[in-house]
Order: C-alpha cells, then structure tokens, then sequence
C-alpha cells in the first residue's frame, strides 16, 4: 500500500510539473501571435508617405515599415524615372499582393511591380548610420535608396523565363543626407504561387539590425543543433531496441525539422552552397514540411496502435506521397499550387492525431498524458505556421520551438517514469533492510543447513561429472577407432572436438562384403558406408541423439541392409519421427548428416545429404554437391521424405571431405564474428594437395588462431577429409 501511494503521489506531481511547462509555452505562444493592446501602434505609411520624425532610435532601435506604399503596377521604374509617373495604387504589399483589388480588378499572383515610399526621420538623424533589412522568400528586387541602388537579390524581370529569386535575409547601411529618405523597392514574382512573399522591412540602427539578425541565426542554430542531438540519441535507442519502431520515427522527424530550420532561417545558405538557389530552396521548403506531417502521422501510429483508426492508417500515406513526388519532379510554378490542399490535409491529420491522443489518455496509456500536452503545442505551432504562411498572422515560423517543447514534455515524462522507478526501489530498499534485519537471527542457525546443502550438491555434482564421464566413455567406445576407419582408409585424417565431455557430433562406418555383411577382411571389402553427422543440441541432450542414430544406422545398414544412401536417409527420418513420437509431440529434434557409399569394384561413390553438403575436389576443382534441404526428423511432420542421390567416378584421384557446421560457426578473428562457410570451402580447396596429416594440422592451427584463447567454442566440430587414390 505504501509503494502504491508513493507512486501516485510521484505521478502526481510530476504531471503538474509538466502541466506547467506546457502552460507557459501556451502562454508565450499567445503573447506571440496576439498584439498586446496597451502598447501604441507604430506609425505606419500612408499615400506612400512614412512620419518617423517623432521615432527615437534610442528607445526602438529598429521599427517595422508598414502600410500603403506608393504602387506602379506592372512596371519597373528606376527613381529618376519615377517621378515622371503617377501611381497605380497605394496599397500594403507585404507579406503578399495576391488578392488586392486595384480599380476593380483583383490583382494576380504573379507579376512585378514598383514600390515607392517616403520616410521623415527625425533631424538628429542626419548624417547618422542607418539600416534596411529585407527577408523575401519568393520574389527577386531591386532596392535603391534616395536615388542610389542599395542591393539586389536575385534577377527581375517581366517575365518567368528569365525571373528568378533567391531566399535571403539582407541587412543594406546607408547615411541620410536630408530628413526624408525615398526607398523605391523594384520587386517581380514568377517562379512559385505561395501567396506569402515577403517578410518584414524593418527601419533601424546598424548594430540594432545587425544583431538582431545574429541572435535570429544563433537561435536557429542552437535549435537546429538540439535536434540533430536528440535526432541521433532516438537513432541509437533503435539500434540497442529495434523492436520499438517509435525511436526511429522520432529521430526522423527531428531530422527532418532540422533540415527545415536551415533552410528557412535567417542565415543566407547560398553563401555556403552557391548551387542552393530558389528552386532547390523551394523544393526542401514543401519537402520538409510534407515530409514532416507523414512522419508524425507514423510516429503517432507507432506509440498508440490500438488507438489508431485502421483504414486512415493504413491510407494516410498514400495520399502523401503523390504531394512528395509531385515536389520531386516538377518545377516550383507547378508543386506549389497544391500547398493550400496539404494545409488543409495537415489540419484534418491534426484532428485526427488529437483524437487518438485523447482515446489513449481515456485508456489510460502510459505516457499518453504528456504526450497529448506535448502534441497541443506542436498543433498550435502547426496551425500558427499556416496562417502565417496565408498571411493571416505575422508570426513567423513557430514549429520548430513547438517540437522542441514536445521534446521537453517527453524528458520530462521519461524523468518521471525513472522518478516512479527510484520511488519503488527506495520501497524495496526499505523492504529488504527489514528483511535483512529478520534474516540475521536466523543466519546462525541456517549456516550448517546450508553448509550441509552445499556438501550435498557438490556431491550431486560429483555424481553427475562422473556420470557425464562414464557417458562420454560409452560414446567414445561406439565410435570406430580412426585407426581402424584408416584401415580401410589410409590416405585420411579426422578432426573431432566436442563442446563438452559428450558430443552431438558422430562419425559412422561399416565395411561391406559382396554379400551385405559387416566385414573386417580389407580384401573382402566392397562397399564402404562413411556418415558424418550432426544431430541437434551438444552436450547430454546431443550424446543421447547420437546413440539413438548410432543405433537406427546398424539397424537400417546392418539388419535391414540398406545400401543406397538416399533411402538409408529417408528410413533413417522414419524411424527418427517414430522413436522420437513426433506426430504425436511435435518432438523437434532431428540431425543433419552427408552419406557416402564407396564401391571399389565399380569406382563409384553416392552421396546423399540431409543439410549437410560433400566437398568434392577432382581435377584441381572444388565441387559443392548440397544435401537436401530436409533434416533427419525435426520440422517436417511429412511421413515419406524422398532425398536425391548423387553418383561420383572415382576412377580419378578423388579428394572429398565431410563435415558439421561447428567449424564454420566459430566465432573469432579480429572482428569477433564467424568463421563463415565461404572462407571453410576456401580453406579445404587452399590445402588439399597437401598431404592428410599436413592438412590436419593446418585445420588445427587455422582454428586455435580464429578462436586465439579469447573466444568460446560453440559447437561440437567434426571435420573428415578422405583422399582416393
């Protein structure tokens, strides 16, 4: 009872603390997007004519350059023709043109025109340093102050096929000669239809510009850097943790905003890439913010799945991807017409986020609580970013601070988590030390217990080693003595180490008479029957599957005197299913083993192979021939398994060697990994004109080397090699 409330009450407070944090990130939001009443309006332009004469740059270093600005539509004047003509309209421009209603007719998207307006500065700003800084996105301009071009950005034109922009921020210094400064501001759009196309022309002191911009750039940097951290940190508990998807989305999508704050800050990246110019910036703009919305959508999907509706899940991403690929392979004129449809696709997905979110609070989902205040300031943002890029606020792009806070509320849930952990291990602590202090009265009298115990398991554990010794006694007399097998097979080696006392791993042999019979007369030798075999699991549970394909093998090759090395196998996997009674108990224990039949008579030798392949060398080539895919017993529950044969001319100098995968699956080296298939054909075709013993030595000394005391064996290794002369 007392861990139960001490975890409530952990729960608790932690999630006022995260209330908290995000009702102060609500609240700053809100004092961005929403002009506090009681601070004065700034003057604003009225008929092309700005009053700034009562403006101290002292008190506000910068002020922004609003309202209706002098207008020659369709046209590009310089100043000194300016003057000649009369305006079109007055009208405020920033942040877009779209939609203005001049004499009747509303105004298109893209087009150029001539601004003009005249500012009246104060009298003690004569002969003072002054600024002008421009933020555009989608147009390119001229700006010539009191007669003289100041800057341009970007090619104008009148008409698309020569217009062409560039996104920058640019901060242009001049000295006032009188108390009124004329801006004329040449301005063409043809490239892209994002109805925001300008930002802010803001009126100020030099090193109140300047660094204001600097602070902009450094926030956006500081930010973007976090969200490559974090991005990297959910990347490493994915590759630790693979089974939860969720990590990785998360790490994507900080990725991703990251890449979205580089391209939209203040900092001017064509500096650094020159090649990066409007369309590429156009492209990671609409990318980024495509890409961004599929990626929470899935990361959404990925932590509430039962809460997550099937069918927009499942679909969701298909209607996204048109929006990518349209982005991808067309021009900035034809992709961007379609951004008002994704807005409105990204506020039903934000809907629809926001009610899983709340399905899994109701359910009680662990972490869903911060989840869903995290996910409100990331929707805020989201929707603030919209409006912003519609013009209908002038907020600038909030998202990535939205994310951040998202972030913040996932630390913040994960301390809690690990805050809830510490509280239950205090409780455990408290609980094991009265445990303890009840366990000292009766350590005195459990100590001869326990000593009594411990006397009775070593002797238990003598008993067992004994026994696993007299086993491995017993298996070492069922296999053929080497020195026999080379009776018959002189030109030999075998290599056999077992894991443990007792081995998986056997060999077998019979020699043959015309007749059938076992025979130990090398002159009455016809056929010879070799089988390497690797039966499942080493150690105990390995010897006793050997002694029982041990004994199948005299049954079927002896009693039964079956010859042909395809049918020894497939009665060998009958008889395996039926001693094992694995129709009846699913039983999935089996062995892998390859087969030989030597015929000295007619110089033949046949081959079968359940897994397990033959290394054949003739002629200077080394030959694969691959058992079947079909073990002895285990997984197939089929009753008649049919293996092929193969036929081999041994007339010729004839090398082969059988084998388990022991060898192969050593793990060593300088990278600690296995030993690999590849390099042991390698290694066999490498040595095998050496003669046997050479060869032998050489798999000795290969293996101690991979393995070089460091590294455990893992599996029971036997390797035959059998040169035919």
């Amino acid at each position: 009872m007392l861990s139960y409330v001490l975890r409530t009450k952990s729960s608790f407070g932690m999630d006022k603390y995260l209330n908290g944090v995000c009702v102060i990130f609500l609240l700053l939001l809100t004092n961005c997007t929403l002009s506090p009443k009681t601070k004065p309006s700034p003057p604003t332009i009225k008929q092309g004519f700005l009053d700034l004469s009562q403006w101290s740059p002292v008190q506000t270093p910068s002020i922004k350059i609003k309202g209706n600005w002098e207008v020659h539509w369709q046209k590009l004047l310089t100043p000194q023709v300016l003057k000649n003509h009369r305006p079109t309209a007055f009208f405020d421009f920033i942040p877009f043109w779209r939609g203005k209603v001049v004499k009747g007719q509303v105004l298109p998207d893209q087009a150029h025109a001539t601004f003009r307006a005249q500012v009246r500065i104060p009298a003690t700003q004569i002969y003072q340093p002054l600024a002008i800084q421009l933020k555009v996105s989608e147009v390119a301009y001229k700006l010539f102050i009191d007669g003289k071009l100041a800057g341009k950005i970007g090619t104008i034109s009148t008409s698309p096929a020569t217009n062409s922009p560039i996104y920058s921020t640019n901060i242009y210094t001049f000295t006032p000669q009188t108390t009124t400064v004329e801006l004329v501001l040449q301005a063409s759009k043809y490239n892209a239809y994002v109805r925001n196309t300008m930002g802010a022309i803001k009126l100020g002191t030099p090193q109140a510009l300047y660094k204001s911009h600097q602070r902009s750039v450094n926030g956006d940097f500081l930010l973007f850097g976090s969200l490559l951290i974090i991005a990297l940190y959910h990347f490493s508990l994915f590759y630790f943790r693979r089974q939860t998807t969720s990590p990785i989305y998360f790490g994507l999508l900080c990725s991703i905003i990251a890449v979205r704050i580089f391209t939209l800050s203040e900092f001017n990246i064509t500096e650094v890439f020159p090649w990066f110019d409007f369309e590429w910036h156009d492209k990671f703009s609409h990318l980024t913010f495509y890409t961004t919305t599929l990626v929470i959508f899935i990361f959404i999907r990925s932590v509430f799945t039962e809460e997550f509706p099937r069918f927009f899940g499942k679909y969701f991403p298909y209607i996204v991807w048109p929006f990518i690929a349209l982005v991808l392979f067309t021009k900035s004129h034809i992709f961007s017409q379609v951004l008002p449809v994704f807005q409105l696709i990204t506020v039903i997905a934000i809907l629809i986020g926001l009610v899983v979110i709340i399905k899994a609070v109701r359910n009680q989902r662990h972490g869903a609580r911060a989840f869903l205040l995290g996910y409100i300031a990331i929707a805020v943002v989201g929707v603030n970013d919209i409006l912003y890029s519609i013009g209908t606020l002038d907020t600038g792009h909030l998202f990535p601070w939205g994310l951040f806070v998202f972030i913040l509320s996932q630390a913040v849930a994960l301390s809690g988590r690990f805050s809830q952990a510490f509280v239950q291990s205090e409780q455990l602590s408290q609980e094991l030390n009265d445990l303890n202090q009840d366990l000292e009265h009766q350590v005195h009298n459990r100590t001869q217990s326990l000593e009594k115990t411990r006397e009775e398991l070593q002797l238990k554990n003598d008993n067992i080693t004994a026994s696993i010794t007299y086993a491995q006694r017993i298996q070492n007399a069922m296999l053929p003595r080497w020195s026999n097998v080379q009776q018959y097979l002189p030109d030999s080696f075998l290599m056999f180490h077992p894991k443990d006392l007792v081995s998986g791993d056997f060999y077998w042999l019979a020699a043959l008479d015309e007749s059938g019979h076992l025979t130990s007369d090398q002159a009455n030798t016809e056929k010879l029957i070799l089988a390497a075999v690797d039966c499942t699991g080493h150690g105990v549970p390995g010897a006793f599957m050997s002694l029982i394909g041990h004994n199948l093998l005299n049954q079927i090759i002896l009693e039964r005197k079956i010859h042909s090395p395809e049918v020894i196998l497939s009665t060998l996997n009958t008889e395996v299913k039926t001693v094992l009674k694995q129709h009846e108990t699913h039983n999935r224990d089996g062995m892998e083993l390859a087969l030989v039949v030597i015929d000295h008579t007619s110089q033949t030798m046949e081959f079968a192979g359940a897994q397990n392949p033959l290394y054949l060398l003739q002629n200077g080539e080394l030959t694969v021939l691959k058992g079947d895919k079909m073990a002895i017993g285990g997984k197939q529950f089929e009753q008649d398994v049919v293996y092929q044969k193969h036929y081999i001319d041994i007339s010729q100098p004839t090398t082969f060697y059988l084998a388990s995968d022991g060898f192969q699956d050593q793990f060593g080296g300088p990278d600690g990994r296995k030993f690999m298939v590849k390099a042991f054909r390698r290694l066999l075709f490498d040595i095998h004109h050496q003669p046997m013993t050479q060869q032998y030595k050489i798999l000795e000394d290969t293996l101690e080397e991979w393995k070089k005391d460091e590294e455990e064996q893992v599996d029971d290794i036997l390797v035959i090699g059998i040169k035919l002369s």
